[in-house]
């Protein structure tokens, strides 16, 4: 599989961008030596297809297609795939710990927003996934959730004069800092940065019965965390705001989204099963491993 960002065509002309490019590059080859030292039997290559059969499913903001290499990627979005990757092994989380430390005090992703486009705030969102900062991502969040209003991805593209899987990777990068905002909002008790009054991009639709079945058990995934995060964001909006405190509003709106809930939970472990059968999903292996065995 091979990846894809047609957006982004750096502007020339401009010392700090290329300055800030070699930067980027220093880190992916940092980071690259860091893994093949840590890691010496996994090749970089099986942790880029570790990447992309088990994480980008469920949490897709990038483009895959048949024709583009990971080193079509900007170093930045690069380094930190291969960091988020190498963050799912567990015999390694020790050694990716100190991974994520180094690239966030790097401000990897936050200098990458400095120049606004899909691939960069796709590098935040992977950072925005680690929990070594909850302080430092919440500012993170809140800068990346800006560019992402700056380059409308709030708003619905369907009518617009793109490529279609622009509008679909917009709308995925939207969604994921929406789970990503909502989720920060509630658990840390802090104001969120998006308001749902002031968004009109639509809902990531179901998977269908044509996809493989890797493919849609990751997008069936997506789409009840995105489904789920509404839920989650009316709990912070409602719930626990401060103006919410001992009134008979808040315990109306508890009512009502346990009931939201559980209709959720039915629902989606239904859709789970009914897909796992029509898939034959119950059959295949689900190992999940790197194939360490071959090496």
């Amino acid at each position: 599989m091979d990846l894809l960002f047609k957006a982004d065509h750096p502007v020339s002309g401009s010392q700090d961008r290329v300055d800030r490019s070699d930067s980027e590059l220093a880190s992916l080859r940092r980071t690259q030596r860091f893994i093949a030292s840590a890691a010496p039997t996994i090749p970089l290559d099986r942790l880029v297809q570790h990447y992309l059969a088990y994480v980008h499913p469920a949490f897709p903001m990038i483009v895959v297609t048949s024709t583009f290499t990971i080193d079509s990627l900007p170093p930045a979005l690069h380094a930190l795939m291969l960091a988020a990757a190498f963050a799912t092994l567990p015999e390694y989380a020790h050694a990716s710990r100190n991974l994520w430390t180094t690239l966030k005090e790097e401000r990897l992703a936050d200098h990458a927003l400095d120049s606004p486009r899909l691939s960069s705030l796709a590098s935040a969102l992977l950072e925005l996934s680690t929990t070594l900062d909850a302080r430092g991502d919440y500012g993170l969040l809140a800068k990346t959730v800006a560019h992402a209003q700056l380059l409308g991805l709030h708003i619905d593209c369907q009518h617009w004069a793109i490529p279609r899987w622009e509008k679909s990777l917009r709308e995925r990068i939207w969604w994921c800092l929406r789970i990503h905002d909502a989720w920060s909002s509630f658990l840390s008790s802090r104001p969120s940065h998006i308001q749902a009054g002031n968004a009109n991009t639509r809902q990531i639709p179901p998977p269908t019965s044509h996809d493989a079945a890797e493919d849609y058990r990751g997008a069936l995934s997506f789409n009840y965390l995105c489904r789920l995060s509404t839920v989650v964001a009316k709990l912070q909006g409602q719930v626990s705001i401060l103006d919410s405190y001992g009134t008979r509003g808040r315990v109306q709106a508890c009512n009502q989204l346990e009931i939201e809930l559980d209709e959720l939970k039915a629902e989606a472990a239904g859709q789970f099963a009914l897909g796992m059968r029509e898939s034959g999903m119950g059959k295949s292996n689900t190992s999940g491993g790197l194939g360490l065995s071959e090496h």
